[in-house]
């Protein structure tokens, strides 16, 4: 089988009808299927559910797990070699899986690769070019490093090839609530030779994202700061050591991360510095702008 669309849902009976009517609706003309992890819910979720007996497929979990270990889930039962994410609150379009097969189809069925498109609301093309990437352009190597320095991607409506992403140890865990979970599950998949691409083709809908929550400086950091230490704790020597090699030799103006990368002792607050003044002297309007000041600020500070 090419394909499995996974849901994983937590109480989300207002807005899962919507979600597995797009996702059973695909006008894909071979074999896929929707699974949904029904992750212990205590509302109306699996009532519903139970409306499309025979055209979704549901694992229910004997008790409530981590939302990265519920995706982890999904990528255990399913059956297909890519894996296609649809969170509750998403919808796929109708040619999301016709598209999807299209281009791997045009990629020679790659084992290692990450696909995703454009999106109405919280795009990753910003953080793409910003790199120097190209849409419909595979980035493969450290390269990629700078990429998903400035943020991961959500998983609803990106392919991931699915054993190979198991293998590699799938979504990593973290305690702080908010933790930038998406953005080291890339850092590790780059480390085990994945390919990336984005395309200009739109997969979903999304139309707000409830896992939004806007947070303070300090608690952005924190989370990061955990979110890097755990990375570094899960990852082998030699892993470590390339990452820690690529961090200290870039120059970056993903100043935010590198604040992480500070906190947790990869940087010096001197290379922070540097690169700061160099960014900052590099367009003399940057001199002008709060935020550098501000982030000057911190790094003496902290």
């Amino acid at each position: 089988m090419m394909f499995t669309i996974a849901i994983p849902t937590y109480n989300n009976c207002d807005v899962i009808r919507s979600a597995v009517e797009s996702c059973i609706s695909q006008d894909f003309t071979m074999d896929y299927e929707v699974l949904v992890v029904n992750n212990h819910c205590t509302d109306k979720t699996q009532e519903i559910l139970n409306d499309y007996d025979g055209k979704i497929r549901v694992v229910i979990n004997p008790m409530t797990v981590t939302p990265a270990e519920n995706h982890n889930i999904c990528l255990r039962e399913a059956k297909g070699d890519y894996l296609v994410f649809c969170h509750s609150d998403d919808r796929l379009l109708p040619d999301a899986l016709t598209k999807f097969h299209q281009i791997i189809e045009r990629r020679g069925f790659p084992k290692k690769y990450v696909l995703w498109g454009r999106s109405m609301y919280r795009d990753f093309y910003y953080n793409w070019r910003k790199t120097g990437l190209q849409l419909d352009q595979i980035c493969s190597g450290p390269d990629c490093f700078k990429a998903f320095f400035a943020g991961g991607l959500a998983p609803t409506g990106t392919c991931y090839s699915r054993k190979s992403f198991l293998d590699a140890g799938g979504f990593i865990y973290v305690q702080h609530r908010v933790a930038p979970i998406d953005m080291i599950v890339l850092w590790r998949l780059v480390l085990r030779h994945f390919e990336f691409e984005m395309t200009g083709h739109i997969f979903f809908i999304r139309e707000f994202a409830s896992t939004v929550v806007e947070l303070a400086t300090k608690e952005w950091l924190n989370s990061a700061v955990e979110a890097v230490e755990r990375f570094l704790k899960i990852i082998p020597d030699h892993e470590r050591s390339l990452f820690i090699n690529y961090v200290r030799n870039s120059d970056t103006n993903n100043f935010e991360t590198y604040l992480a990368f500070m906190k947790t002792g990869l940087v010096s607050r001197g290379y922070m510095l540097r690169n700061l003044l160099a960014y900052m002297a590099h367009k003399p309007l940057n001199i002008l702008n709060l935020n550098c000041w501000k982030l000057l600020g911190k790094i003496i500070a902290w």
